[in-house]
């Protein structure tokens, strides 16, 4: 009974989803996508993009009838924002940069010396308010010292509620920033803002770097810093959050370089106390001190790091279309390009890379995105001596606050623009042990409250586990939570780029995208590299739900042997996972090369949770331990096909 039931339910979405591939075969013909690619090769690269995506989505609907509804919901969810971005290209007025508005005019001067930064922003805020087509600024070849706005403190270009504007440099303009914790850029609540060709160069980095010199107790190390560095005592290290945070690395370089040759991810030392010895030399006291092994000792390089979440080098914040090409960037006391709320942001031919003197950029992420619907285009950027992940992608769930049934109240975590009627709600209930959706539902009412939203839903989420009641009734461990299943950074692209030396890893959640063409080449003395499974964040949040639909092909991983791909790993006492449910369904891995030194014992892929994994000619070049595969825990029960791994 339940095998013709499996059979039906099949054969019914397969006939449901041919209707989806029509409508999609009709929205990006060749024809379609070859013209927009010859006046927008970056849009004309994201469309290419969508028609994979779509594919493996087909694919996946017909081969997974448990899923196919909400897999096929994904799929209407695509169509119709690549119905709307194709509409809105066809009706964009491009803009005349021989019409630009040129930053001299309002004093700016590019000597490395005076303050261009109210000349700069009078310039955009001018170009903002011309017709559609003229709204350019141009700031051509040159040092342009930019301090901060007095009307946003830490901030020095902020562009807000702009609409079709583009700010472009030359091919050597340079942006100057003086203080080590400022945002240099925001982009908030805007649209089609183009960025284009600006080097953005901290004068002042808000980090130091040095080397263990001796270990002089069990909580403290003594560190010379490296010449060209900073003191530990700067102020910006006092006011910085955490106040100071140290990482370490090898004392071992790459050869005929100056970069370590490992870099630890564990564990995070904050909040030092530091003590000046003379001649270079200052005392590291930690509070939390353990041992890195193989302990902290003599030659074992140290970064410590003015880090302060929110003061990301490019805040890309509630904004649509924004387009940053060609930024370069040296520093930042956070991330590098941070994308919150924000539709199909793209980056492309931008670098993100330290100072020749110096092995850290960021101290934080290279690439973020949380919270938009609809994914960008990650396209030839290269993301180097980064303080922690390569990129992240992230959802926003919320555990379930109040309400049963058909009625739920919701904290104001998401925005009110994606909290909308129409909008589809998922049930994820973690209270089981169950890491995605399974119960969906879209919202048919929305009521604002002062601190809440009290929604209607068109199907019934049942007696769910929420904050309340663990008030009521200690015994239980966790509240179900939920997810909005649009929010998901649908139709995100991540193509010919390459990531390199970061200090982290991959946090690779969403649903629907790609991951192809890519270098990456790792130095990270970590068990994993990429994880693809539920990532919690304490009691009262989590970062993403189980990915879906992901592909990885023709992509060059090398580094330390370490598990790669990471699946069901991210349990923890906020989030129990149980073992028996997939944290990933749906992923490809095809024709990827690996090459991986030295061996540490981990498997190169750990599929243990994931299920409907496809894994075709991928080539892996490694000293794999002869008493455990190259795969581990990969369970015929959860529907993967045959690994097919050529070694040489």
């Amino acid at each position: 009974m339940r095998l013709a039931v499996a059979i039906l339910m099949l054969s019914l979405a397969c006939i449901a989803v041919e209707g989806l591939v029509r409508e999609r075969d009709a929205l990006l013909s060749k024809s379609t996508i070859e013209r927009i690619e010859s006046d927008d090769r970056l849009l004309g690269e994201w469309l290419r993009g969508q028609v994979m995506i779509t594919d493996n989505l087909v694919a996946a609907i017909k081969s997974d009838p448990q899923r196919s509804a909400s897999m096929k919901g994904d799929f209407r969810f695509l169509l119709d924002q690549i119905g709307a971005e194709l509409k809105h290209a066809r009706e964009t007025v491009a803009n005349d940069r021989y019409q630009a508005v040129d930053v001299r005019e309002f004093g700016a001067v590019g000597d490395g010396l005076a303050d261009d930064g109210p000349a700069i922003r009078k310039a955009i805020e001018v170009a903002a308010s011309r017709p559609l087509g003229q709204r350019c600024v141009s700031i051509p070849n040159g040092k342009y010292k930019v301090e901060g706005d007095p009307k946003h403190p830490g901030r020095n270009l902020v562009l807000s509620g702009l609409n079709h504007v583009t700010v472009f440099g030359g091919t050597m303009t340079e942006i100057q920033i003086p203080q080590p914790l400022s945002v240099p850029l925001v982009i908030r609540d805007c649209g089609d803002v183009r960025i284009e060709n600006l080097k953005i160069r901290f004068m002042n980095r808000p980090f130091t770097t040095g080397v263990i010199t001796e270990r002089i107790s069990n909580d403290t190390v003594r560190v010379r810093i490296d010449p060209g560095c900073g003191s530990p005592l700067a102020p910006a290290f006092k006011s910085c959050e955490f106040r100071g945070l140290a990482r370490f690395y090898s004392g071992d370089l790459q050869a005929g370089s100056r970069r370590p040759q490992l870099s630890s991810i564990l564990p995070h030392q904050s909040a030092p106390s530091v003590v000046d010895r003379g001649s270079g030399l200052y005392d590291f006291t930690f509070k939390q001190f353990l041992p890195l092994d193989p302990g902290y000792r003599a030659g074992v390089r140290i970064a410590f790091y003015a880090r302060t979440y929110g003061n990301h080098a490019v805040n890309n914040l509630n904004s649509s279309r924004t387009r940053l090409v060609g930024i370069s960037l040296n520093s930042s006391s956070a991330m590098a390009f941070v994308n919150i709320n924000s539709e199909r942001p793209f980056i492309a031919d931008c670098v993100v890379e330290a100072d020749p003197d110096t092995y850290v950029s960021t101290c934080a992420d290279g690439i973020y995105l949380r919270g938009g619907s609809l994914g960008g285009l990650l396209l030839n950027n290269t993301i180097r001596h980064i303080g922690d992940d390569f990129f992240n992608i992230h959802s926003l769930l919320s555990p379930a606050h109040d309400g049963s049934g058909k009625e739920l109240i919701l904290k104001k975590q998401w925005f009110l623009k994606y909290m909308k009627v129409g909008a589809r709600l998922g049930l994820i209930p973690v209270s089981k042990g169950i890491n995605e959706p399974t119960v969906e539902a879209t919202i048919l009412e929305i009521e604002e409250l002062e601190h809440t939203y009290k929604v209607i839903l068109d199907k019934d989420f049942g007696d769910l586990v929420t904050n309340v009641k663990l008030q009521k009734h200690p015994e239980l461990k966790k509240a179900d939570f939920l997810i909005l299943l649009d929010n998901q950074c649908h139709g995100l692209v991540i193509k010919g780029n390459r990531f390199e030396d970061g200090l982290s890893r991959m946090l690779a959640g969403g649903r629907n995208w790609l991951f192809v063409d890519n270098v990456i080449a790792d130095t990270l003395n970590h068990p994993f590299l990429v994880n693809l499974c539920p990532e919690p964040q304490g009691p009262e949040n989590a970062e993403f739900v189980a990915p879906r639909n992901v592909t990885f092909a023709n992509n060059r991983f090398s580094g330390l042997q370490k598990t790669l791909f990471r699946f069901g790993g991210s349990a923890n006492q906020f989030r129990p996972i149980d073992p028996e449910y997939p944290t990933a369904t749906h992923i490809r891995f095809e024709n990827n090369q690996i090459r991986q030194f030295g061996k540490n014992g981990h498997p190169v892929f750990n599929l243990a949770t994931a299920q409907f994994v496809i894994m075709t000619g991928n080539r892996i070049e490694a000293d794999l331990p002869q008493d455990k595969p190259a795969v581990v825990s990969f369970k015929p029960d959860h529907s993967n096909t045959i690994v097919n791994f050529k070694q040489p």
